[in-house]
């Protein structure tokens, strides 16, 4: 996924690392994130990563770029995402079953989900980790808590005025190498959504490889997009090499 990002200018003044913030100011477990800055600390390669500093350094960091994370949860209060969440913006398919309010993502088991959201967007803020976007906003929602064609055709929808980027991390059943045909609903969902925000339309992501067998081809590992094709993108995790 390609997504931007803003850097706050510094005074020349200052003793800065390549990511242009001094020591003082980093995000406590940047340097462990190898996908954005691999310094060969995994034993790996060195430089083999997304690049994405000079991005930062060009002066974008993903303002104005609305993101809507389809998944198991989100946990919206975490400390890394709370000031990227977009207010009421959210969906809980729960509602009212789990007792929180109807725009609250958290699902049961929200791990996947969260973990999602921060590699997108975890604020820069000298906690935890960073996002790739640390300056885009999120909303979130727990379809796979509670999921049926309907609410998936929703989730694609969620936002549908601001929302730029809907990132989905679910298709077909894991391991079994098959495509799984679209419907109508989803194919409508897909295609109402590809002309939002009044004609910028929605970039659809899916997962290619999320529980891959080892050897299986990536692009049976996603729900087939059928004629929505145009506004799909698949996409798969990476290993440090």
């Amino acid at each position: 996924m390609t997504v931007c990002y803003r850097l706050i200018p510094l005074l020349l003044l200052c003793a800065c690392d390549e990511d242009g913030l001094p020591p003082a100011r980093q995000d406590p477990l940047y340097s462990a994130q190898w996908h954005l800055k691999n310094t060969g600390q995994l034993g790996a390669t060195a430089g083999v990563d997304i690049n994405v500093e000079p991005v930062w350094q060009s002066g974008n960091e993903g303002r104005q770029v609305n993101i809507n994370v389809t998944d198991d949860g989100v946990e919206s209060t975490h400390q890394d995402l709370a000031a990227n969440m977009l207010a009421g913006r959210s969906q809980n398919f729960l509602f009212p079953d789990n007792g929180r309010a109807a725009d609250d993502p958290k699902g049961d088991n929200d791990q996947h989900g969260t973990a999602v959201a921060g590699l997108i967007a975890a604020a820069r803020n000298q906690t935890g980790g960073r996002g790739v976007a640390p300056q885009a906003r999120l909303s979130g929602n727990n379809l796979l808590a509670r999921f049926t064609t309907l609410n998936a055709s929703r989730a694609l929808l969620q936002a549908q005025d601001i929302t730029s980027i809907s990132n989905n991390s679910w298709g077909h059943s894991d391991k079994t190498g098959e495509l799984t045909a679209s419907n109508v609903l989803l194919d409508a969902a897909i295609d109402t959504g590809s002309t939002a925000r009044q004609g910028l339309g929605i970039v659809y992501l899916f997962a290619a490889g999320n529980g891959a067998r080892r050897g299986l081809a990536l692009p049976f590992r996603r729900m087939h997009p059928s004629r929505s094709a145009r506004a799909t993108m698949a996409t798969t995790t990476i290993r440090p090499c």
